[in-house]
Order: C-alpha cells, then structure tokens, then sequence
C-alpha cells in the first residue's frame, strides 16, 4: 500500500517515513493502519545488510542476502574493499531482483570497487587485454528495483601493457 503526505498541497508519495520522538527524527521500522477494525500492515520497514569487503561479490549469491524477506525494501551497504580477480566477471555482481521489492545499494566514501587489470601482451601477439569491469549489472529493467548511490571509488580494470619490441 503506498503512502502519500501532502506538502504544500500537493500530494507526494513517502519513500522513507520518519517520526519525531523526543524532538529527534527516528526513522520508522514499520507502519500499520487500522481497516475496517483490522490492523494492516502499510510500510513493511527496511531492512539492512552490511558487507564489508568481497571478490567478485555476487549479491544474488550471497547468503545474507538471500536470507532477507525479498517482499520488504533492502539496503546494502558496502563499505569496504571489492574486487575481481577475473576478467569475466565484475567486482560487485548484481543478477535479476525481479521478484524483490526494491534493492538499493549504499558505496561507503572509503568503498573501493575495481575490475582486474588487463593481461599484458606476449612477443607472439604484442597487444595487452582488455582491463575487466568494476560493476555488471544483469537485469533488464532496474529502474523498478535497483539504485545506487555511489560515494566510494568505482575503478573499472585497466588495460594490459603491449609487449616491447
């Protein structure tokens, strides 16, 4: 059930509903209404899941993650050290939320997401590869269930050195 507030009268929906308590705003964890005499459920809360470093990091994988009620909106905050050791896949990984509510993922200011560097070349071909992604992205339509909000470092791999002459 979406929630809307008027401001300046005009209608706008609540993303993240807060309540003054004690003269401090506190953010509220779960919100229900009474229908018709019975309690429902309108604001299911969010729920949060920090982690702190990973090599190719695969969200859909990760067991915290998974251990989440995927009905309910989702934080991840990530705040340490991502990497990959493989040019075929990306540091942070993130594969189809279709079925989750909604997913929004938090790079910490001293997060540091990189791809892997580039294979330099060899005396038979001369050319260096191609440096490795920092984020793959594997969904269709994000715009529903993921977001990013970036204040780290997001580094994609740099390319490999030719070989010499």
């Amino acid at each position: 059930m979406p929630m809307s507030t008027k401001v300046g009268g005009v209608w706008e929906t609540v993303t993240t509903p807060s309540v003054k308590v004690a003269g401090v705003w506190e953010e509220v964890t779960n919100g229900f209404v009474k229908v018709g005499g019975v309690w429902e459920e309108f604001y299911p809360g969010i729920q949060e899941l920090t982690i702190p470093n990973g090599v190719n990091f695969n969200l859909k994988t990760n067991a915290a993650f998974l251990a989440l009620d995927k009905t309910k909106p989702i934080n991840v905050y990530l705040e340490g050290t991502f990497y990959s050791n493989n040019n075929a896949f990306g540091a942070l990984i993130v594969e189809d939320l279709s079925t989750w509510n909604s997913v929004h993922i938090y790079i910490d200011a001293a997060a540091t997401i990189t791809g892997k560097g580039g294979l330099g070349g060899s005396a038979n071909s001369g050319l260096g590869g191609g440096g490795g992604n920092a984020v793959n992205v594997l969904i269709a339509n994000t715009s529903s269930v993921l977001s990013i909000t970036n204040n780290g470092l997001i580094r994609g791999g740099g390319g490999g050195g030719g070989a010499g002459s």
